[in-house]
């Protein structure tokens, strides 16, 4: 078993426990989630949030990391879906991977 496919098999298994059986991974393009990650130049300093509103990843990902589930998080944030916190933890992963996502995000001027 390469890395690569014991860090996928890792990252299944953190979506599933924080996002529930059988929602672990509903989106099987990883770009897919990416995509749900943008920046706004006018919004917490141009900081990556997700799907254009004033969420930030790095809230999501501190609640995650405070002990909050995904069920409280999406509680407490009507407008999130499951997929935008498995989004939240691809965006980490792949930026502490290495991978400069942050640089292909595109970012959307103010008005």
């Amino acid at each position: 078993m390469t890395s690569d496919t014991t860090e996928r098999g890792l990252e299944r298994l953190i979506c599933t426990a924080l996002v529930g059986p059988g929602q672990g991974r509903t989106m099987s393009d990883e770009s897919e989630l990416l995509d749900r990650i943008t920046v706004r130049a006018d919004v917490f300093g141009g900081k990556p949030i997700i799907r254009h509103m004033r969420i930030a990843v790095e809230h999501v990902l501190g609640m995650l990391a405070a002990g909050d589930t995904a069920e409280t998080i999406l509680r407490e944030y009507p407008a999130l879906e499951p997929e935008d916190i498995q989004a939240c933890l691809q965006f980490a992963h792949r930026s502490m991977a290495g991978e400069h996502v942050y640089d292909r995000l595109p970012v959307r001027e103010a008005s």
